[in-house]
């Protein structure tokens, strides 16, 4: 692997200091330091060095760490970046949102003054970052990739439970597309959803990924096994006024009830023909299918949406879920964001559960269901049966 350079950006040299010592137990001992906005933009701009993470400080005198955001992004860096300031936590989380709207991979954040244990957690994941960086693995995913991932079958689904918080039962699944190429492995589906809908083959990609997930609720439903399946759908596929008619005939064809069958939409992409958006997502709920909106609170029309769209289930989003029993301002969000759907009568699925205290907390807050690491990873259709008889034998369910 490449030897890893790191950049400290930081006024105050005892900071330095620590980050060095931090990461020389690390074996990354290639650090530039930096005590102005200014020189670390020099760094930047000098080709001979190739720096893989920043650690950057909010306050400093002259350029502050913000203005110095906004100059990294502009250099085009591709590295990692590890905020530190002194400020209230919401101003470094306001810094890390302002960082990744510049497009700029945020690692975490330190306040000040720096500890041990929450730095060796935060830097426990530079390494795996910085190999991903390196790596000629992953590539831009081309138009003519995926017609061949289409034409030779590379295109899978696995599923990851949904479970009943009060009485810990499996309700459902949500199904999640994968490619495994057979050269470059396992490519991420945020890149080749985005690289379909680019390129125009979102639909026929959307085709394959239904009928998969849909023979394979088919042969549960053949098994006994009465799983809620739930499927995303593309944005850029409510134009299609086909669709809920090609739906409920996929259904019928695997034997699969429809109304066993869930649509998410990612509530975050906003739709640009509303009116076609609505007939078809209305059609698909007198079809009997029902609507989740995904990723609920990342968008910007989420009231709006809610009220013109018959939403069965609102997902909270995993950026309100994780860790918010310690943090104020997402426990609010998550709390409000339940309370919302309760007064509209929509269930709630918190995403991202990775903790006992995450499960604990939506829990007692009146959530419905939960999904995440907690519960179960995705996992191909046999393993997932595996998992079932596993779990309701734990929770005296079998």
């Amino acid at each position: 692997m490449k030897r890893i350079q790191a950049m400290v950006v930081d006024d105050d040299r005892l900071i330095h200091e620590f980050v060095a010592l931090g990461l020389d137990n690390l074996g990354i001992d290639n650090v530039l330091r930096a005590v102005s906005g200014e020189e670390a933009l020099t760094f930047l701009n000098n080709p001979s060095y190739q720096i893989d993470v920043i650690f950057c400080d909010l306050n400093m005198p002259k350029m502050d760490g913000l203005e110095l955001l906004r100059h990294i992004a502009s250099n085009g860096f591709d590295g990692a970046i590890i905020l530190m300031s002194g400020e209230d936590s919401r101003i470094l989380k306001s810094a890390t949102s302002l960082a990744e709207a510049h497009d700029l991979l945020v690692l975490g954040y330190l306040e000040k003054p720096l500890k041990l244990e929450t730095f060796k957690e935060i830097l426990s994941t530079l390494e795996k970052k910085v190999a991903v960086k390196h790596s000629n693995v992953v590539e831009t995913v081309t138009e003519a990739a995926i017609k061949d991932a289409l034409k030779f079958d590379q295109f899978f689904m696995v599923y990851q439970p949904k479970v009943d918080l009060q009485t810990n039962t499996v309700v459902g699944v949500e199904s999640l597309a994968r490619w495994h190429h057979p050269e470059k492995g396992f490519i991420s589906p945020v890149m080749f959803i985005a690289a379909a809908e680019e390129c125009g083959l979102i639909n026929e990609l959307t085709d394959v990924l239904f009928i998969k997930a849909f023979s394979q609720a088919g042969e549960w439903h053949k098994q006994g096994v009465d799983l809620l399946l739930s499927i995303n759908l593309s944005v850029d596929s409510l134009d299609r006024l086909e669709l809920p008619e090609y739906l409920v005939s996929c259904a019928a064809k695997s034997g699969v009830d429809v109304r066993r069958i869930m649509i998410e939409i990612t509530e975050s992409r906003l739709m640009q023909d509303v009116a076609t958006s609505l007939e078809i997502l209305s059609r698909l709920c007198l079809k009997g299918l029902t609507l989740s909106i995904d990723d609920f609170g990342t968008g910007y029309s989420t009231m709006e949406k809610l009220r013109l769209i018959p939403f069965a289930e609102l997902k909270v989003d995993r950026s309100f879920v994780t860790g918010a029993s310690n943090d104020k301002a997402q426990r609010a969000i998550l709390e409000s964001s339940i309370d919302l759907a309760q007064k509209l009568e929509i269930k709630t699925v918190a995403e991202g559960i990775e903790t006992q205290e995450d499960w604990d907390l939506v829990k007692s807050l009146g959530c419905d269901l939960a999904q995440g690491y907690f519960v179960a990873k995705p996992m191909d259709a046999t393993h997932l049966q595996e998992w079932l008889a596993d779990w309701n034998r734990e929770h005296g369910l079998s």
